[in-house]
């Protein structure tokens, strides 16, 4: 995830202040190595993407609400740097990184409103598309713990490897082995 990325997903996770519809469920991977779960959302440019359109490398859905904005930005950056950059700094893509902001707790007569200031800022900024979840989608579909950045790693096949909710410094160091796992090495 670059900065444009990080900066876009703090903006939309401040946007939803109120607490999240379904703010009690925890990230839940009960059947890893199943198909993941599907998914369709539009970003801020409009464009649709769904699970689907990202197989044949494994995925980082990083998935943030307003209080978490700032751990998924540096969650996006450290990704980016293990995975997705050799060790001469040239650009690898190893891994998917996508940011997914937890948007369900703005209301529905703000999302336009909300959706015209994050495009005004995307198109000024030139940002990245970040996919929006006004309906907490994910949330309800793969487990989801409030107030920290959630992971949901998927396979290059489309397969759950595995969800986290990165509260400790164990979380992360637990899904980095799954993804050291998962992530083949850099071609030489």
């Amino acid at each position: 995830m670059n900065k444009a990325a990080a900066l876009l997903l703090c903006l939309l996770v401040l946007l939803s202040g109120a607490p999240a519809p379904c703010a009690d469920a925890k990230p839940a991977c009960q059947a890893p190595g199943e198909r993941a779960p599907s998914f369709e959302f539009k970003d801020q440019y409009g464009k649709d993407a769904a699970l689907e359109d990202f197989k044949g490398l494994p995925l980082a859905l990083v998935y943030g609400d307003r209080e978490s904005g700032e751990r998924s930005t540096a969650l996006g950056k450290s990704l980016n740097a293990r995975y997705n950059t050799g060790p001469d700094g040239k650009a690898l893509q190893r891994l998917r990184i996508v940011p997914v902001a937890h948007l369900g707790a703005v209301p529905e007569p703000l999302r336009g409103a909300a959706l015209k200031i994050i495009l005004e800022l995307s198109k000024k900024k030139n940002l990245p598309p970040l996919l929006l979840d006004w309906d907490a989608l994910l949330e309800k579909q793969y487990g989801y713990t409030p107030k920290t950045t959630n992971v949901y790693i998927v396979d290059a096949e489309g397969r759950l490897a595995a969800c986290a909710a990165l509260v400790k410094k164990q979380d992360y160091d637990t899904l980095f082995r799954k993804l050291d796992a998962l992530v083949p090495p850099p071609k030489k």
